[in-house]
């Protein structure tokens, strides 16, 4: 089992029902492919985990590679898997808005001690 975990950034954005249609014709694609992942959408850049047979994940990025429609294409990680991560999921999908964004930073800072 193999995973790759790529960024790019869609210059021109997508609307709601480009999304809509990315996501199922990729869902569709993937399944055919045994291809399971995510894709996380924010103000025109993408986070996507792709998962698999490696030759499958890595014929699957080269497309996504050429797309014009994505530019500043950048592997974070590329490696072997014991499973999948997202064994029920074709393609997961998470838009993130600022309000969720801003509610992430807020959980992840630290807690501030005063001093005594």
């Amino acid at each position: 089992m193999f995973e790759l975990l790529y960024t790019s950034v869609v210059p021109a954005g997508f609307s709601e029902q480009e999304l809509v249609d990315l996501l199922e014709k990729s869902r569709s694609k993937n399944k055919q492919h045994g291809i399971t992942g995510m894709l996380i959408y924010h103000n025109r850049e993408i986070m996507q985990i792709l998962e698999g047979n490696r030759g499958e994940v890595e014929a699957l990025f080269q497309t996504i590679f050429e797309d014009d429609r994505h530019k500043s294409v950048d592997v974070f990680y590329q490696g072997e898997i014991e499973h999948r991560s997202f064994t029920d999921w074709s393609m997961a999908f998470k838009l993130l808005d600022d309000k969720l964004i801003l509610s992430l930073i807020h959980i992840s800072e630290p807690t501030r001690r005063t001093p005594i």
